[in-house]
């Protein structure tokens, strides 16, 4: 997904649902995680002399399990 669609995307859930918290879920063979999104930011990984690729990090808190 690029960033282009993930804008749309949660421009559709703001205009239904309103100002809503946003979490990350991570879904592993073995778990389904819930992280709260705190902030965004750019990752710049350097590949070749004045070539880099950018990516979007969604940075977060992972929610303890309720017992």
């Amino acid at each position: 997904m690029n960033l282009n669609i993930l804008i749309e995307k949660l421009q559709k859930i703001q205009k239904e649902y309103g100002a809503i918290d946003c979490v990350v879920s991570i879904d592993t063979p073995d778990a389904f995680n819930e992280t709260k999104l705190e902030d965004v930011d750019v990752n710049i990984y350097p590949a070749y002399p004045n070539v880099s690729f950018y990516k979007v990090c969604l940075k977060g808190e992972l929610l303890p399990e309720e017992d």
